[in-house]
Order: structure tokens, then C-alpha cells, then sequence
């Protein structure tokens, strides 16, 4: 049975493993890429985009840079409503706005789209998130609650859409009767290309308000699934992605930042205090 990426948009072997293990799965992959971020960075090279690679890469169609209005006709086309997810179930998406906190007056401010998926599942942060400045996407960020992929054939579709990115090295998480009985060997579980000096991925999945914008660091690809290995079948589980545009990031930052600034000014000019 063939299913629908739903985070590239392209075709993939399901895996048909037993219902439980595969909600165990579910419920602990966030954990995995989230935590490990930083030591799979750490003292290790990282593939640098020597070609502007980046610049063509797209998460599901869309692209650094593309107006806000044509990212969102693009994540309606690859995502349709009525379609099934890994796990057969029909995806239906709610678009809200997509708020960040002013680090300065600690209000709402209005920062892209958010496409959430409505999937009857308590907790599950299954979400699409596209970042946006001046009306253009500076990053596009996916936590993928729900995949559930052939370990081959994904890493085989990811080199292909992403060419020239490098893979992530990881170990492999044996399952045996429900639960993780330690290491199946040294794997991938995504690829990963930088513009820059960068020491980690911008975006940290699970966490909507934390962003970290290292000042040498220009743009980022990141992908990265959870390997496991089940009575002998591996497969790559609930993962993100993010592509980011760092240098737009930090004018959206500096635009959110100045706003406050000018209110501030405003309430002083008024006979108040300033409200930061």
C-alpha cells in the first residue's frame, strides 16, 4: 500500500507493524530528535551549502522567500483535505494565525500561518508552521507527529530531494515487545545542509516560542525522523523539518522589536510611561 509523505509530498512504503507499538512510537518520537540535536551537532562537521542548494529546496512546495499567499496555496495542494495520513486517518487541517511573543512586551504578535492538523488525538502537536516578514516566507517548520516511513525508501526519497544535503548519523532504537531494549547498530535518521557557522537547528520542535537565531549562521536545512527497528524491519517514526532563512528571521525580529520601541516612544510623547 502506497501512502502520501505528508511531509514532502511524496510516495513512501507503509510500514505495517503492530497498532500498539506503533502509538508508543508515536507518543516518544518528538522526544528523540528534540533532545538530540545538540550532541549530533556537536564536534562533528557540518555539510556546508557550497551551491545555494538551499535556495531550491522546498517543504512541501514551499520555498525561502515565496509570498505568504502562494506558500499557503501550496500547503493546501500538497496536503488535501479528505486525505489519509501513515496511519490511514483522514487529515483535516484547521489555518490559524501564527503568534509569536514580543520579547520585549511579552504580547502576541502575528509572526505567519499555522496549519494544525485535527487529528481527534489529545496532545498531538501535529502542525505546519510558516514564518513570515514582509510578506515572504523566512522559514516553513514541520513536526510530524504521525509518520511512520520504510527506513530505505525514506532516506532514499529525502537524498533525492535534497541533493547535496549531508545525513544525520544516529543509532538505531531496537523495540522488543513495546518497549526500547537499547541500540540495532549505527543508522540515519535525516539529512541536514547549512549556509554558515551554525551549531544547531534555529527551530525547536515542541516548543512554538523557542527560536535561536545564531548570528553566523545564514540558512538551514533539517530533517530528522526516529530510527527504530522492530522484529527485525526498520523504519523512521514521527520527526520536523525546518528550512530557514536566518538573515530574513532577524528582520522579522528587529521589525517586532522596533514596533515595541515606537510604541514606547508614543506613551512618553502621550504624558504616560512607557509600556514595554
Amino acid at each position: 500500500m502506497i501512502e502520501q509523505h505528508w511531509l514532502l509530498s511524496c510516495s513512501t512504503r507503509r510500514m505495517t507493524t503492530a497498532s500498539t507499538l506503533a502509538t508508543i512510537a508515536t507518543l516518544t518520537a518528538l522526544s528523540l530528535p528534540i533532545g538530540s540535536a545538540h550532541a549530533q551537532l556537536a564536534g562533528r562537521p557540518l555539510p556546508q551549502d557550497t551551491s545555494h542548494a538551499i535556495d531550491n529546496y522546498d517543504i512541501l512546495g514551499v520555498k525561502l522567500g515565496m509570498p505568504e499567499g502562494e506558500a499557503i496555496a501550496a500547503i493546501k495542494s500538497h496536503l488535501p483535505e479528505g486525505s489519509p495520513d501513515g496511519k490511514g486517518h483522514t487529515v483535516r487541517l484547521r489555518v490559524l494565525d501564527y503568534q509569536l511573543l514580543s520579547p520585549v512586551t511579552r504580547t502576541p504578535v502575528r509572526a505567519g500561518v499555522r496549519f494544525e492538523r485535527d487529528s481527534g488525538t489529545p496532545g498531538a502537536s501535529d502542525a505546519v508552521r510558516i514564518l513570515s516578514v514582509d510578506g515572504r516566507v523566512w522559514a516553513v517548520w514541520r513536526d510530524d507527529v504521525y509518520g511512520r516511513f520504510d527506513y530505505d525508501n525514506m532516506l532514499s526519497e529525502l537524498s533525492k530531494k535534497y541533493t547535496g544535503a549531508g545525513q544525520i548519523p544516529s543509532l538505531i532504537d531496537l523495540i522488543e515487545n513495546g518497549s526500547s531494549r537499547g541500540s540495532a547498530g549505527k543508522g540515519v535518521t535525516g539529512v541536514e545542509l547549512y549556509q554558515g557557522r551554525c551549531t544547531e537547528p534555529p527551530l525547536f520542535p515542541g516548543h512554538s516560542g523557542n527560536i535561536k537565531l545564531d548570528a553566523a549562521c545564514q540558512k538551514v536545512l533539517w530533517v530528522n525522523y526516529r530510527a527504530m527497528q522492530i522484529a527485525g524491519v526498520r523504519s523512521l517514526s514521527g520527526g520536523t523539518a525546518q528550512l530557514v532563512d536566518l538573515d530574513a528571521g532577524r528582520r522579522f525580529f528587529d521589525a517586532m522589536n522596533g514596533m515595541a520601541a515606537s510604541k514606547a516612544r508614543d506613551d512618553i510623547k502621550s504624558g504616560g510611561s512607557p509600556k514595554l
